[in-house]
């Protein structure tokens, strides 16, 4: 898998239903290209499917997942941030001011697959430290919410 091939499954994670020509414009590549691409990830048993986002009871199926992560001197975003998303699990991460410097937020199968994941981000060369946390509760999570208006009635 090459960095083309990380792009092409980080577009897919925003919107799996996008068109071949929609992710063709987003990866940088002809659409024949990324059909290409997409059937090799495909037929290799990189991609095995497609997610189905619910809202609300059974929106979650697995152990909701957080890992902090510091970088190591040199290490950027632009580095890291694309062998991080190439894992399937991660579902969200976003860069923080300060240490750490990014949080990712995934979903695993099992407490087994919790701790291969910590390791899998630890062993990614620039990494200094991962320290994963499981979700106990939710008590607010606006993000699926349409935005309200700021127009007055």
């Amino acid at each position: 898998m090459d960095e083309i091939d990380r792009r092409l499954i980080g577009a897919l994670r925003v919107d799996p239903r996008r068109k071949v020509v929609e992710l063709a414009r987003a990866i940088g590549l002809s659409r024949t290209a990324t059909q290409a691409r997409l059937d090799r990830l495909l037929s290799d048993g990189t991609i095995v499917g497609f997610d189905v986002v619910l809202r609300g009871a059974g929106a979650e199926a697995g152990l909701p997942v957080y890992a902090l992560v510091e970088y190591g001197r040199g290490a950027t975003c632009e580095t890291i941030v694309p062998l991080i998303a190439a894992l399937p699990e991660v579902r969200f991460c976003c860069a923080l001011s300060g240490k750490p410097d990014l949080l990712v937020e995934m979903i695993a199968v099992d407490a087994v697959r919790v701790s291969a994941l910590g390791e899998a981000i630890e062993a990614i060369p620039g990494i200094e430290r991962v320290t994963t946390h499981l979700r106990l509760k939710t008590h607010v999570d606006r993000r699926l919410e349409p935005a309200a208006s700021s127009e007055a009635a």
